[in-house]
């Protein structure tokens, strides 16, 4: 979690993480799955859920730091929570990864004041 602090407004609480990798250990079961978009698209799923929060997702047209076709902005009503998705393959080439990586990036400020305001849509 960290702050954000813009000059016009309040101080943002945001909460951000990258995953990539194996989702399992390769010796426990002999599963082996690989991390993608869609783990982290449930996870949020989940937690919007469970903090019964009306949310739908969109097409993410204004972070350009995840991929255009695996990312989805996160929405509670006409407010953007925040980005779900693979990050842009131009960004992991200058950074040298050569792995896809995933993450997700969510106003928890805005989480907060939505928290227990709605019920599970479905």
């Amino acid at each position: 979690m960290r702050s954000v602090y813009h000059s016009h407004q309040a101080e943002l609480q945001r909460v951000s993480g990258v995953y990539t990798g194996e989702l399992f250990d390769p010796q426990w079961k002999g599963m082996k799955e690989k991390s993608d978009f869609f783990i982290g698209k449930g996870l949020i799923e989940a937690l919007m859920n469970k903090a019964l929060i009306n949310y739908h997702f969109k097409e993410n047209n204004s972070c350009e730091f995840f991929h255009p076709a695996l990312s989805l902005s996160l929405w509670g009503g006409e407010r953007e929570i925040g980005f779900v998705g693979a990050l842009h393959p131009e960004l992991l080439d200058h950074f040298d990864i050569h792995e896809e990586l995933f993450a997700f990036d969510l106003n928890y400020s805005l989480l907060a004041k939505l928290w227990g305001k709605g019920g599970v849509v479905y």
